[in-house]
């Protein structure tokens, strides 16, 4: 593998709307490429353009520093939580070199900003020191990626990261250290890490290390990653790929809907199973007008998870989740003002008494 240090015009990427997976507001990417090269990576697809994926690793060397003065000029740049990673692992073994995300935290620490950050590697426990002092004055979530607890089965597909043993390990200290974390099951490779069987033992394993959720998803493949993906699917067993293209229509990103609601429905009977909820639970909750509004969102995009689980609709829920944490003005003044129905999707009448009784309920509690 080789290093070169990389030109950046900016290092903190704020999205249009915060994600409710990880509940993030901003992402930042220490490296551009990634060493572990896991064969179904969505940073594969073509339009993240990276070149030469599997053999450079770019560098962003000052990414701490232009972090730091982003930080100090900003007006209206508000706390959030910073999300490490989407086409890189910020602990991959660059990192040992560069130390780029340890800098990228201690500037994230000294400016009392809250972080979510997945890996796959066991890098992560050298910076406990830094994740109990964020914790203590922030917020910090950390997950690990682990599909399957089969290490012989991940190598296949994850060839150059840490064995799952080794993450389950890793998890477990973080945890005897106080610090909320959890796994990422994502993706799930169909027919090959979603029978009942590795399901379980995933669950297993977590519930055994006290993973604090378990957040999962099955694959998703670009026409420009099938193409590879393919091929390696039939070299692991001899005409997989011919089930992949009975679940994965040409054009689609995604499985059927008929497989979806199959896994869903294991996934949920697990949970249930080993009590290890599906979701983030512990929230970054801001100190200004926007706490009422993370609050109800929460609550809301729960609602609209569990009812796509459930094969009910669910946008307008999710969407008045979005929408919600977005607004410049206190959910709860709104609605005692009648204007919360002012907000998309919530002149559904559904929704704004869902969120009104929810809304009057965290006014009755700081009554008290």
């Amino acid at each position: 593998m080789k290093y070169k240090q990389i030109e950046f015009k900016s290092i903190l990427n704020k999205l249009k709307y915060i994600d409710t997976w990880f509940w993030c507001r901003y992402t930042l990417n220490p490296y551009r490429g990634c060493e572990h090269r896991c064969v179904y990576c969505d940073a594969r697809r073509s339009k993240y353009n990276i070149e030469n994926f599997e053999n450079i690793v770019g560098a962003k060397v000052d990414a701490d520093q232009m972090l730091d003065k982003r930080i100090l000029r900003a007006r209206t740049l508000r706390p959030d939580i910073v999300s490490f990673g989407g086409v890189c692992d910020a602990y991959q073994p660059a990192e040992i070199k560069f130390q780029i995300t340890r800098k990228i935290l201690s500037t994230l620490k000294k400016h009392k900003w809250p972080c979510f950050l997945l890996t796959k590697s066991d890098l992560i426990l050298r910076d406990i020191d830094l994740f109990r002092e964020i914790s203590r004055n922030s917020y910090i979530c950390i997950a690990f990626t682990i599909n399957t607890a089969s290490d012989d089965s991940a190598k296949h597909f994850e060839p150059f990261s840490p064995p799952p043993g080794k993450r389950f390990k890793a998890l477990e200290k973080l945890k005897s250290e106080g610090l909320y974390t959890g796994v990422c099951a994502m993706p799930i490779l169909p027919y090959v890490w979603d029978s009942e069987e590795q399901l379980d033992e995933l669950f297993r394993r977590s519930k055994q290390v006290e993973a604090d959720f378990i957040i999962f998803s099955s694959l998703t493949l670009g026409e420009s990653m099938k193409h590879d993906f393919y091929p390696f699917l039939d070299k692991y067993r001899t005409g997989l790929s011919n089930k992949y293209r009975e679940i994965f229509i040409k054009g689609s990103y995604g499985p059927i809907k008929s497989y979806i609601r199959k896994l869903n429905k294991l996934i949920l009977e697990l949970s249930e199973k080993y009590q290890i909820p599906l979701r983030i639970q512990k929230h970054f909750i801001p100190k200004d007008y926007r706490k009422n509004n993370y609050k109800l969102a929460h609550f809301l995009a729960d609602i609209a998870y569990y009812r796509q689980m459930k094969n009910k609709t669910f946008s307008s829920y999710q969407w008045a989740a979005l929408n919600i944490l977005n607004s410049n003005e206190d959910a709860l003044n709104l609605l005692l003002q009648d204007k919360l129905k002012d907000i998309r999707n919530f002149e559904n009448e559904e929704i704004h008494n869902t969120a009104k009784e929810f809304l009057l309920k965290i006014k009755d509690e700081k009554d008290e």
